[in-house]
């Protein structure tokens, strides 16, 4: 179930879709977290910069909720430099999607703001 949501739906078109997904990862992952931790680490993480505004999207929501999922269990034991990819996500997008439209695309900038929340969580 987890690899069916992370290959075909954290991007889907419908932005429903990507909200549901993301939150079913993060339920998900209380039944085994390092392997959802991996997962999202190796699969979504490189689609939250991606110039596609729909693929980001899901893949930041995805990030934070399971971020926020993993710290309530104690499970949130990630390397220093996948965190910090993690946290520049912001800037980038800052940099290359928000430069251009004053707002941006409305659901990834909410997104992103949630992404800041969960990030502040792990401390």
């Amino acid at each position: 179930m987890v690899n069916h949501l992370v290959e075909l739906k954290f991007n889907y078109y419908d932005l429903s879709v990507r909200e549901l997904t993301s939150q079913a990862l993060a339920h998900l992952s209380r039944l085994d977290p390092a392997y959802v931790r991996n997962l999202l680490l190796d699969k979504v993480l490189p689609f939250a910069i991606s110039p596609n505004v729909q693929t980001a999207h899901g893949a930041i929501k995805s990030i934070s909720n399971v971020m926020v999922a993993l710290v309530e269990l104690g499970q949130f034991d990630i390397s220093s430099e996948n965190f910090k990819a993690i946290r520049n996500i912001a800037k980038y997008l800052k940099e290359h999607h928000f430069k251009e439209v004053p707002y941006g695309y409305i659901p990834l900038r909410e997104a992103t703001c949630y992404l800041i929340k969960s990030c502040a969580a792990t401390k």
